[in-house]
């Protein structure tokens, strides 16, 4: 009787446990989510693998433990850690590394049923199965997968399997089948062990390599494998550019939005669908002059191909965002067979918002308060309503008095804004002093910028403004072989201060450094000739940096020498700006 109440007890809690996850699922997005860039990744790239974020090495550390929930166990209920999983899947074991062990029933036959090649290459898999001898002629089954750089080439056996796998990174795969070491055959990973955080632009990596060194796979291809093949079934990694006999199946793409595997054969799983639909219609209500996107979050999900797109969806609509009403808006897509599925949704177009009172700060100064009206801030003030430009002429009143102007707008759905406003008179201009003039010239190497000026300034000051260094502008030109450099600033009545200086940078002297006629051994070297030219600083006498061409021109030869006009084209620069020198001398070449 008690195994009766049992079998009653657990299919009871499995149908509830399924209904619950299965609402959520369809309700709301899991919290771990993260968002995409973009709706449609038909086209997505595939990052280097070197540089990717998701390493499918498994680790035994620092791995996040499986929610808990309450299973009963014959007569007294105890906890087990609960994820999302096929009904069929109840068998697990936890080991304390949290992986979840899938435990086979069969008996390893001595001879495998199947024999998995992997073409490493072209990221794809042929299963062959055994003919009466033994031997693996027959393909049967073709998969598309993603390898990784580091996927080692050989011949292997499996052996443990998990329904989950715990990863590095903090990520989670299905199906996993240990080929050797931390190589794996798993399905591509997820960001938790639950099965709607699926990581989407990884999955549209598949048939492109892209893992670290694992085998990933669509779930429905990893568990397959993990049931049919034994653990000690023989898995041959090679590369070629011929797929197998087979071919290479066209990998499924899916839009970020879908945190689902759309192979995934979990009754919870929202893409399950029987047929070509489209799904995340909704009615919506938008704000007034909002930008609208009538295709957010909506998908067409084709039965053929298993296909999710935005791409295809014809949108039907005379929606004007700037007026408010209600809009019908017709959703159509047609299918990979031709067949046209047609949704429609109503979107409701609403003012909430008062209008927006701009241009014109709470705290107006002005240099002469008697110029200011309510007509003069009637022209300063810009006005918007939810975005849109709102007419001032009938939808804007000032009143002025006291220094003071009452602002009040009103739009045309009951709305309104006020704002006070308080003018200030400020006819003083800032002050701002400099450091002392530079009286040494500059080196070349020294290069003014806006940081070096600024710390030129000693002080900025205003009666009524809170002004510091960093308030001017900085202007820097060049002036001679020199800088001037100016420096203004304005109150926030507009009142303006100014301050310029003029800093000179060192003369350069560029001089051949011999007084007859040099011999060297080599006329190309410019090692041997840079010995014959000088560039420094004319007041300190140290070495400046410069560049230099050489140019040499043969003018006479004996028996002894060649003899050549050689021309040293030196350049050097500052903020100034650039010079250039020629000096020329006379080099013989010994023969």
């Amino acid at each position: 009787m008690k195994k009766y109440v049992l079998i009653i007890a657990i299919t009871i809690l499995t149908a509830i446990t399924f209904t619950a996850c299965y609402s959520q699922v369809m309700t709301s997005a899991p919290a771990t989510d993260k968002p995409e860039s973009t709706d449609n990744i038909t086209n997505t790239s595939s990052p280097s693998p070197e540089n990717t974020s998701v390493a499918e090495c498994e680790t035994a550390n620092k791995i996040e433990q499986p929610a808990q929930s309450t299973t009963p166990v014959a007569e007294t209920p105890t906890k087990k850690p609960e994820p999302t999983m096929d009904p069929d899947t109840w068998d697990y074991v936890i080991d304390n590394d949290s992986n979840m062990h899938y435990t086979e029933n069969i008996k390893t036959p001595k001879v495998m049923p199947y024999e998995i090649h992997v073409n490493k290459q072209m990221n794809c898999i042929t299963i062959y199965k055994a003919n009466k001898k033994g031997e693996y002629t027959k393909p049967v089954k073709a998969m598309v997968c993603s390898a990784g750089r580091k996927t080692p080439l050989g011949t292997f056996t499996t052996s443990s399997k998990y329904y989950w796998k715990a990863m590095i990174h903090d990520v989670w795969a299905q199906y996993a089948t240990r080929i050797t070491g931390d190589i794996l055959f798993h399905s591509v990973p997820y960001e938790n062990h639950e099965k709607n955080t699926l990581i989407t632009s990884y999955y549209n990596q598949l048939g492109s390599i892209a893992s670290a060194g694992c085998v990933r796979l669509c779930v429905k291809d990893a568990k397959w494998l993990i049931e049919n093949c034994p653990s000690g079934t023989k898995v041959v990694i090679y590369n070629s550019s011929n797929p197998g006999p087979l071919g290479k199946p066209s990998p499924i793409r899916i839009p970020s939005q879908c945190k689902w595997d759309p192979t995934d054969p979990d009754s919870r799983n929202p893409l399950r669908k029987k047929k070509s639909t489209i799904t995340g219609v909704k009615d919506r209500r938008i704000e007034r002059c909002a930008n609208v996107n009538c295709l957010e979050n909506v998908t067409a999900f084709d039965i053929n191909t298993y296909n999710m797109t935005s791409t295809g969806i014809k949108v039907s609509t005379k929606l004007n965002s700037k007026k408010t009403g209600t809009y019908k808006v017709k959703y159509t897509f047609k299918d990979s067979k031709g067949k046209i599925i047609t949704k429609k949704a109503v979107f409701t177009v609403s003012d909430t918002e008062a209008p927006v009172i701009s241009g014109i700060p709470e705290n107006y100064y002005v240099h002469d308060i008697k110029k200011v009206s309510a007509n003069s801030i009637y022209k300063a003030i810009t006005l918007t309503d939810n975005g849109c430009p709102l007419e001032k002429k009938s939808h804007l009143t000032v009143d002025f008095a006291n220094n003071k102007a009452t602002i009040t707008a009103n739009d045309d759905y009951g709305h309104s804004k006020k704002l006070i406003v308080t003018v200030i008179e400020d006819n003083t201009p800032p002050v701002i002093k400099l450091a002392e003039s530079q009286k040494k010239p500059l080196p070349i190497s020294q290069e003014v910028t806006d940081s070096f000026a600024r710390k030129r300034i000693k002080s900025v000051s205003d009666d009524i403004a809170k002004l510091n260094v960093n308030s001017p502008k900085i202007t820097i030109k060049p002036n001679g072989w020199g800088v001037k450099i100016i420096y203004e600033v304005w109150d926030n009545a507009g009142n303006k201060a100014s301050a310029e200086e003029t800093l000179e940078y060192e003369k350069v002297s560029v001089k051949t450094t011999v007084s007859d006629i040099p011999v060297i051994s080599n006329i190309h070297s410019d090692k041997q000739l840079r010995k014959f030219i000088s560039v420094t600083s004319e007041k300190t006498g140290k070495p400046v940096k410069y560049s230099l061409k050489i140019k040499r021109t043969k003018t006479s030869s004996n028996k002894l020498y060649k003899t050549y006009k050689v021309t040293y084209n030196v350049s050097y620069k500052s903020t100034a700006g650039t010079k250039n020198v020629s000096k020329n001398i006379k080099v013989r070449e010994k023969k």
